[in-house]
């Protein structure tokens, strides 16, 4: 199965990074440097629970830690304009 880097869930809507790219003035450098940043938080969070789900036919990880999607908000936040 392929694997969707840079696609996260936020208040109903399925966001990432090429539309930031289109809808903010954010560059790929600055992409480059929060996936580098999502990288670590990730692997700092690795034993975090987490389960597996079916969304619509896509297999996608739920990590369950509040200190990730902190990690992660604080990343993504971090470079938008």
């Amino acid at each position: 199965m392929r694997r969707s880097i840079g696609r996260w869930a936020n208040d109903g809507q399925v966001k990432g990074f090429f539309r930031l790219l289109d809808e903010y003035d954010v560059t790929p450098a600055q992409v480059g440097d929060a996936l580098n940043g999502l990288r670590e938080a990730y692997a700092k969070h690795q034993d975090a629970e987490h389960y597996t789900a079916i969304i619509g036919q896509r297999k996608v990880v739920v990590t369950m830690s509040e200190f990730l999607q902190s990690e992660v908000h604080k990343t993504i936040n971090g470079m938008m304009p």
